[in-house]
């Protein structure tokens, strides 16, 4: 037993970490998350005991040999998350008996459009440690829908923390402004939430509401998808970004009244095909043809799992939460990650291309760049091959095989 055992039902099961080594000072969180080691997710998601054994702590935490740099994902605690629960758990009591009052926010000035303020170890705000969130879809109106990072905040009991909405009535507390400017967030950038309050659609039918939230979500967005949370106060974490641009290739285009809407697009490092619409081009999309290369500006590619952020106990407890989590249902599997700004190829790129598609006079006067440039070519022509395959899955049939549980 320990000093959390009883505050979670799964306390007993894991063995946490040193949280006087994890809030140390002096240690150094880095934004690099080595898909070899944080790994995309499978496409059996969670049902995969070999991945969901993968979900625990990567870096050992050993109270006389802290270590030199952890990555921000393993900030996470336990004891945060008990916190972050008993804290939401109030909350929906004083909901429910009609005695919550919201404080507008309105008054507050919103995030200047331009501005993206980040951080990476969060501070105590209000003698409150965050937990960790990632946005899953940007498709809720002017908001974005979040998504738990840790498995002790959600199970096994508090499906309602899932997901969450994050809308501009939200304080970031890393430039005291309200809101965000949602052309600078992209999928799967990860958010550090300190506190949450009900959302409209709570306030509006809070029993009903908090029952739909408790569903086990199939994905993100339905037609009756209930959120009974959003965002209160938070801080986004600083994203990798490319040094360089990324190449790409068109799939296809979707067409509507005779104008192209958008179009589908593989890019390096992701097999799966995004659909980029004409906000994040910086061209005009109605001329834009199937196989034509482009070239973006890209976060790297993160996955979007849910990890547990304490070690088991023994092999039996790690077997038994890999068990539970079994039936978690991801709310963004797709590898694809969409760029943020998308660029047609310049002269000097279409040049170098005809060069390697005639004598390859361009390897001769500096192999280096030309070697670099085949890799990043290669790349993208095996994303665009395993894109064109996922688009085409829903037309063919496959054999499954059910089991009943």
């Amino acid at each position: 037993s320990h000093y959390l055992t009883g505050l979670h039902p799964w306390a007993n099961l894991i063995v946490p970490r040193s949280t006087r080594i994890l809030r140390d000072p002096d240690l150094q969180a880095g934004i690099v998350l080595d898909n070899d080691v944080y790994r995309q997710l499978p496409v059996s998601g969670y049902l995969s005991h070999r991945f969901s054994k993968s979900l625990f702590p990567q870096v050992p935490i050993q109270a006389d040999r802290p270590p030199e740099t952890i990555p921000f994902i393993e900030l996470q605690h336990i004891e945060d998350a008990i916190f972050f629960r008993q804290r939401t758990s109030r909350l929906i009591t004083q909901v429910l008996a009609g005695q919550y009052r919201d404080e507008d926010t309105g008054n507050i000035q919103r995030q200047p459009l331009g501005e993206h303020p980040t951080i990476i170890v969060p501070p105590v705000w209000n003698k409150i440690r965050p937990v960790l969130y990632q946005v899953v879809s940007t498709a809720w109106g002017t908001g974005v829908i979040l998504e738990a990072k840790d498995f002790f905040t959600i199970g096994p009991d508090r499906r309602d923390l899932h997901c969450i909405i994050l809308d501009n009535y939200a304080i970031n507390l890393t430039s005291g402004y309200r809101g965000f400017d949602k052309f600078m967030i992209s999928v799967k950038d990860f958010v550090w939430v300190y506190d949450v309050k009900p959302s409209v659609q709570a306030m509006q039918n809070p029993h009903a509401v908090l029952r739909k939230s408790r569903i086990p979500r199939t994905t993100v967005l339905e037609s009756n998808s209930a959120y009974f949370f959003r965002v209160d106060h938070f801080a986004f974490v600083t994203p990798r970004q490319r040094d360089d641009k990324i190449y790409g290739i068109v799939l296809s285009t979707l067409v509507r009244r005779e104008r192209i809407q958008s179009f589908q697009a593989a890019f390096e490092d992701a097999p799966d095909p995004v659909v980029v619409p004409p906000s994040v081009c910086a061209f005009d999309i109605a001329t834009v043809q199937p196989d034509e290369m482009l070239l973006a500006e890209s976060r790297y590619n993160v996955s979007t799992a849910i990890r547990f952020s304490e070690p088991p106990v023994s092999v039996q407890a790690q077997n038994q939460l890999c068990d539970a989590i079994r039936h978690t249902l991801p709310m963004h599997p797709s590898e694809g990650l969409l760029p943020l700004k998308v660029f047609r190829l310049d002269p000097s790129e279409y040049a170098w291309l005809d060069d390697r598609m005639g004598k390859f006079d361009s390897f001769h006067d500096d192999p280096k760049t030309a070697k670099r440039k085949m890799s990043k070519l290669f790349n993208v022509a095996c994303s665009a091959l395993a894109a064109l395959d996922s688009l085409v899955d829903d037309k063919i049939s496959h054999w499954v095989t059910a089991t009943i549980p």
